[in-house]
């Protein structure tokens, strides 16, 4: 075999190998929430998208180790996530094929077509809840290898006599009937505007200044916002929006959404000079009269102490002037950052 041979063989394995690992990496599902797989199918409004529910991978086996859904499983009619609203509208083809450790499932009126298999193999169900008024015409083999003889079905009050003369729900047992679904929650309005009162700040010997924030629309559910700082030692910014100078420079004040809908709006703060720091007099301490004698300038602890190191006395004083008697003897005196040794006679 020649060189060229060799190198055009090898070649065509290597682009063989790369495309069934490229293929391996490709997921078969839109994304995943909360342990179920779904695949996006349309979209209704721009942040409104039409989903159904689908196994991890479209080929046996359906799920990878581990990933399979268990225990109670409750399909949403809806739900929002990553700011976006998701209708669920459909159960697809073996959507939960195999997953033998799922005991209940829960169905919304708003699903309107199961596909075929979507629950072969679930060994371990137990319990199929469903709300629609009118059995849902579904496969004959959606529970296939499923003894649903044994698998008591729940349905709306004064309907049961329906779903026991359909060819595939009446094959399930039947124990009393599920009360009405509760009413819908009503639905979220997520943000969609957030504006600042101001876009940028100079400030001047200013300490504090307050940034005003408008939410829309007026009947957002969550119109709650985050503030935060670029460079908190610059400036800081607390959950009112009110921003409090700390030294000189620029700063980036950021308000965003909690809701999921993922807006932020920015003002940046120059800070060309910072008030100064008044100046707060030490306190004084000293003895007279057989008492010991202090001027606060500011609410403070005392504590005192003998020349033991003793505690003699904790005092918690207001601003202004104080006097204590105390026995005749030496003792330490500490309040804040200020520590004096007194001698009372």
């Amino acid at each position: 075999m020649t060189r060229a041979k060799r190198i055009s063989i090898w070649t065509i394995a290597l682009v063989g190998l790369m495309t069934v690992t490229n293929a391996a990496q490709a997921k078969d599902y839109s994304f995943e929430y909360k342990g179920i797989y779904y695949q996006i199918f349309g979209q209704y409004a721009s942040v409104v998208y039409g989903v159904k529910v689908v196994p991890e991978k479209k080929a046996p086996p359906y799920y990878s180790a581990g990933k399979k859904p268990k225990g109670s499983v409750t399909i949403s009619g809806d739900f929002i996530a990553q700011g976006r609203r998701y209708i669920v509208a459909e159960i697809g083809d073996n959507a939960f094929s195999g997953c033998d450790g799922i005991t209940r499932v829960t169905i919304p009126a708003g699903i309107k077509k199961i596909g075929d298999r979507a629950f072969q193999h679930c060994k371990g169900l137990q319990t199929v809840t469903v709300h629609w008024k009118t059995p849902l015409d579904v496969p004959n083999n959606v529970f296939d290898g499923v003894n649903t003889a044994n698998v008591m079905l729940e349905v709306p009050k004064g309907k049961e006599e329906a779903y026991k003369a359909h060819p595939v729900w009446g094959k399930f047992k039947f124990e009393g009937s599920t009360p009405p679904p509760p009413p819908p929650a009503p639905p979220t309005i997520l943000v969609t505007s957030v504006t600042l009162d101001q876009m940028a700040l100079n400030l001047n010997n200013v300490a504090t200044y307050k940034l005003n924030a408008t939410v829309l629309p007026n009947n957002a559910t969550n119109p709650a916002l985050t503030w935060t700082s670029s460079d908190n030692s610059i400036a800081t910014v607390d959950a009112t929006g009110l921003v409090t100078v700390r030294s000189k420079g620029s700063a980036v004040i950021t308000a965003s959404t909690t809701d999921g809908s993922a807006i932020s709006v920015s003002c940046t703060a120059q800070i060309h000079s910072v008030v100064a720091n008044e100046a707060i007099e030490a306190p004084r301490i000293y003895a007279t009269d057989g008492a010991l004698r202090l001027t606060l300038s500011s609410s403070a602890m005392v504590l005192i102490y003998n020349v033991s190191g003793a505690m003699v006395k904790t005092l918690a004083l207001p601003v202004g002037d104080h006097v204590q008697p105390l026995p005749a003897g030496v003792y330490v005196v500490r309040t804040g950052e200020t520590v004096a040794k007194i001698l009372v006679k």
